[in-house]
């Protein structure tokens, strides 16, 4: 079952459902399992990545907004991708979620879903934003895995999505498709053993 818009607290980053119990993230559930690399444990990192998330919203639907000096460069970046990306200027705002799955329930944020050009068609894809980081193969590895979580959760009866992580750099934008399907496979386990230790440990 699949609920959308589910309580979430800002603050403790905790989703809950309508009894008020505690539905861990698809982050929490990979970094519980070992699933992370030593980016997503910097306090300052996870902070400025959520004000970047929260500051993409924006971009697309308020022409006028304040920039932040600071923030500038990725502010460029953002509309470029949107202009290039985006059929209809459709705006890019998150999708909460809380997903009851045949594993374990879990929650999550997707950064955007939905219809975007590639390769000269529009297809159906979601999306991971990545800011500041340097890029490795294990950042890119671990979206995979979290995409992989995200597009099986919301997918319902339609087929399988695309995946792709975008690259927001201070002086351009990389989009980069994430296609290894043991993506899912590595997604399974994680969740099978955090289930498994909630259950028995």
């Amino acid at each position: 079952m699949l609920i959308l818009n589910p309580q979430f607290d800002p603050l403790t980053h905790e989703y809950k459902d309508s009894d008020g119990n505690t539905v861990a993230s698809v982050t929490q559930i990979m970094e519980s399992v070992g699933m992370t690399n030593e980016f997503q444990k910097d306090k300052y990192a996870a902070e400025w990545g959520t004000i970047a998330h929260e500051y993409t919203e924006k971009i697309v639907d308020d022409k006028n907004m304040r920039v932040d000096p600071a923030f500038a460069p990725w502010h460029v970046q953002i509309r470029r991708f949107c202009v290039d990306k985006i059929p209809r200027r459709k705006g890019v705002g998150e999708t909460r979620f809380l997903f009851d799955s045949p594993a374990g329930r879990y929650a999550g944020c997707i950064d955007f879903e939905g219809r975007l050009w590639h390769e000269s068609a529009a297809q159906e894809w979601v999306v991971d934003w990545k800011f500041w980081l340097a890029k490795s193969k294990s950042v890119l590895r671990l979206a995979g895995i979290q995409t992989a979580a995200y597009e099986l959760a919301t997918r319902g009866k339609a087929r399988e999505r695309k995946r792709a992580v975008v690259w927001f750099k201070r002086d351009d934008y990389e989009f980069i498709t994430l296609t290894d399907k043991t993506d899912y496979v590595a997604w399974a386990s994680a969740i099978n053993v955090y289930t498994w230790r909630k259950n028995n440990l």
